[in-house]
């Protein structure tokens, strides 16, 4: 069965990861309009493991005005909300859920120090073989058409070494106690905690459109509890923010609307390669005394990255907040994560780079339904509000440069 968004073989195995056109959006905090500057300055700060090698630079608003962003989040939302209703199928897409997490937006690869907003909008937009090292054949695009025959998901080539990237990465030094002590003052209470490992599993040799990879949930006993293919993104809005007026500078901000296919150990016995990892999901891992060290020799190839997730989940009491924002309050989850990565084993399957204990902060609000147009608009406008707000909070209390 090939799935509406092109990501499975008959076999379950994934060849391909698609976007979704015109799903990824930049805002800059208090730009006036698309001729405003920016400039784009070095960037040191924590970065993803494929950058490490690359050029990075962080983009800021050379002169801030007291316009609003919230129109421009608000109007993009909408265009893309009608285009989620025409296109999502939850039936082939899996679950539609929505998360902001707070952190740092930058760039690889670039070689400009200014430029407007429109141009910069444009630079990291813009898909072209001419984009690409040359080195790279030049690969077809492929494209599918929706239920309403509108054409949504492209392939591309991937350069990891000339094409501009953008990219956002978490803060992940937040202060807990002072995490606990925010979340209480606005009545925010703990519902629920959970301990996982999450192996990322390499599936089988990359086809044609690259490799795609899927995640593997245990329990902390290494039971199994999930099987979860990658996201497909169909609205990311990644907003710059800056201080006015102060050297501290605000986390960034993105907003991100997902789906994803999830599969129980039941679904998984059709697919013997999956049902063999499944059945032996206690034996992935192995550990010294409490702590995981390796990979068991029979799956040493499989299995190159794991998280360890210690999750806190936090909900809001009903008390102490204004009648016209309670409603909307009952809809944010606010998601603790206290954990570590592992990664880069060696030849013998023993992980050689281990993070320090991480602690990521995100709120995970409750889509309302996207073909009611009112309900969304009213929820697009307190979500906004909402996330500007509590990231400042953020940013004063609990996140640790």
């Amino acid at each position: 069965m090939v799935s509406a968004s092109s990501m499975f073989v008959s076999d379950l195995i994934p060849v391909s990861k698609p976007d979704i056109l015109d799903a990824y959006h930049v805002c800059f905090e208090h730009s006036h309009n698309p001729d405003s500057r920016i400039i784009l300055v070095p960037y040191n700060g924590p970065n993803q493991p494929g950058h490490d090698n690359l050029e990075k630079k962080t983009p800021r608003l050379y002169l801030a005005h007291e316009a609003s962003d919230e129109i421009q989040f608000v109007s993009l939302f909408n265009k893309q909300r009608e285009f989620i209703v025409n296109s999502y199928d939850k039936n082939f897409n899996g679950e539609l859920r929505a998360v902001i997490s707070y952190g740092n937006y930058y760039v690889c690869n670039c070689k400009e120090t200014g430029m407007t907003v429109a141009d910069f909008y444009d630079m990291i937009s813009k898909k072209t073989e001419e984009s690409y090292s040359a080195h790279v054949r030049p690969a077809q695009r492929y494209t599918r058409r929706g239920r309403n025959q509108r054409q949504y998901f492209s392939y591309y080539p991937q350069d990891k070494t000339k094409h501009v990237r953008r990219a956002f990465i978490p803060a992940e030094s937040a202060n807990i106690e002072a995490l606990k002590k925010l979340l209480k003052t606005h009545n925010f209470v703990r519902k629920s905690r959970s301990i996982e490992y999450r192996p990322t599993i390499k599936m089988t040799p990359p086809g044609a459109g690259g490799h795609v990879d899927g995640v593997l949930v245990l329990n902390e006993n290494f039971v199994f509890q999930r099987f979860i293919l990658p996201d497909e993104k169909w609205f990311v809005v990644d907003t710059v923010r800056d201080k006015v007026g102060t050297n501290c500078r605000v986390k960034d901000m993105r907003f991100k609307i997902h789906s994803r296919q999830i599969y129980s150990i039941q679904e998984l016995e059709r697919y013997p390669d999956l049902d063999m990892i499944v059945k032996n999901a206690n034996r992935l891992l192995l550990r010294r005394s409490t702590e995981v060290y390796r990979v068991h020799d029979d799956f040493k190839d499989r299995i190159k990255f794991l998280r360890r997730k210690d999750v806190q989940e936090f909900e809001f009491s009903g008390k102490g907040a204004a009648e016209s924002s309670r409603e909307f309050l009952h809809r944010i989850t606010i998601r603790v994560n206290f954990g570590k990565e592992f990664s880069r084993p060696d030849p013998y399957g023993i992980f050689r780079n281990v993070s320090q204990f991480r602690t990521e902060v995100t709120v995970v609000p409750k889509l309302p339904d996207l073909q009611d147009a009112e309900e969304s608009e009213q929820f697009v406008h307190q979500l906004w509000q909402f996330a500007m707000e509590f990231g400042e909070l953020m940013q004063n209390d609990v996140i640790q440069e």
